[in-house]
């Protein structure tokens, strides 16, 4: 298991990416560090991918890290750090090594949200989101990066993209001219069609797949960009083609209404391919009616999920992880979760809305095999097994 680390200004442990040996996932050790501060000082690595390759220049485990800048205003952006992609050797995660790195660009923030898949033809191809990227370089470069890492040790960037400069269309005109730019930032990415496309979780611009089948000419294929009852702050993407649905995940971390935002925490929102709305969840209640939902006491919206033979594994920061059952998706069912002891955040920065300091904050959800694996940023890394389908009561964990 690797687990990164999420920093801000002063709040910015710089810890690197923990390289966790779970051969005894109930007796979890900790092997190794890569992307520490050492090497990448003032850093934040909270987002990676880790697989296996087999091309002509290597063959082995790579671990492809985002290094980005805890502090990302302008004046820290001007400084020499690096920000970008840094490429491990992980086969042996005893000795790993590192392999390359990739510079997102002087005057950006660095790299936020990363996926990569290995095409048919064997090729590499890693995607990032460099948040904010076209403001920042003026145009130049835009959020979205797609990199060739088919030699891992030479990583080549095939193309740029960007909603606000690329995408076509009177809506999409529109939109960019009436709504605050930084607002129509990529936030996150995700790879589907066996890599050929490329699910841009686009924040209040709403989500976008792009045809990357040639990774130097990234298209729109579809655009989703209303959600019903939705401020936007669309994070996260997941897709299933065989059901036909994509599901949207907004963080919303402002639960009260003002001018700015609707009442409630961010939820789920399930479409069909075509990006007409089937249904919405949320965890604890009503997605759109403040007052209803679980509370203040933590921040309860929906983060990022994964979607595996037909239910949705989610990160909802205080409301923990959530199982929902989308085998029907105009009628989705929560059949387990799982939510952390509470913990005050070691970093001093988390506090809800309330004033508490001590809770949940489960940031990622990955699933292996029968285990589930969920990060927070809070206590750290927690292992679980689902026993529901064993003992028929919904056993929550």
């Amino acid at each position: 298991a690797y687990l990164g680390t999420w920093g801000r200004p002063d709040f910015c442990p710089a810890a690197g990416v923990r390289v966790i040996d779970v051969a005894d996932p109930a007796d979890p050790q900790l092997v190794g560090v890569i992307a520490s501060g050492e090497e990448y000082p003032d850093s934040d690595t909270d987002s990676l991918w880790v697989g296996s390759i087999d091309t002509e220049a290597f063959t082995g485990d790579v671990a492809v890290v985002a290094v980005s800048l805890c502090d990302n205003g302008e004046i820290s952006r001007r400084q020499d750090g690096f920000r970008g992609l840094a490429i491990y050797d992980v086969t042996d995660p005893a000795k790993t090594r590192l392999l390359s790195t990739i510079h997102s660009g002087e005057l950006t923030q660095g790299v936020h949200s990363v996926d990569a898949t290995v095409r048919s033809d064997g090729q590499v191809l890693v995607a990032a989101t460099v948040m904010q990227s076209l403001l920042h370089t003026e145009g130049l470069q835009g959020d979205v990066r797609l990199v060739d890492i088919s030699d891992p040790m030479n990583p080549i960037e095939s193309a740029d993209w960007d909603f606000r400069r690329d995408a076509t269309g009177d809506d999409a005109a529109e939109m960019v001219t009436t709504t605050d730019q930084e607002q129509l930032h990529a936030h996150t990415v995700a790879f589907t069609a066996r890599g050929e496309r490329l699910w841009v979780a686009n924040w209040d611009a709403g989500a976008v797949l792009l045809d990357v089948g040639d990774p130097a000419a990234p298209a729109v294929a579809n655009w989703i960009s209303q959600v019903a009852s939705a401020e936007g702050d669309v994070h996260s993407v997941v897709s299933d083609v065989g059901m036909g649905i994509v599901i949207l995940s907004s963080e919303d971390l402002y639960p009260r209404s003002d001018s700015e935002h609707q009442a409630g925490w961010g939820y789920q929102s399930i479409l069909d391919l075509t990006g007409t709305p089937i249904s919405e969840f949320a965890a604890g209640g009503d997605p759109v009616s403040e007052g209803t939902i679980v509370g203040l006491d933590g921040y309860h919206t929906a983060h990022d999920a994964q979607l595996v033979d037909g239910r949705l594994y989610s990160s909802w920061y205080s409301s923990g992880m959530r199982i929902v059952d989308v085998s029907d998706p105009a009628d989705p069912v929560e059949i387990g979760f799982f939510v952390p002891p509470p913990a005050v955040d070691p970093q001093g920065y988390w506090l809800a809305p309330d004033g508490s300091s001590r809770m949940a904050m489960v940031w990622e959800v990955h699933v292996s095999g029968d285990l589930i694996f969920v990060s927070d940023l809070n206590s750290g890394l927690w292992i679980v097994r689902y026993l529901g389908d064993e003992t028929g009561d919904n056993h929550p964990y």
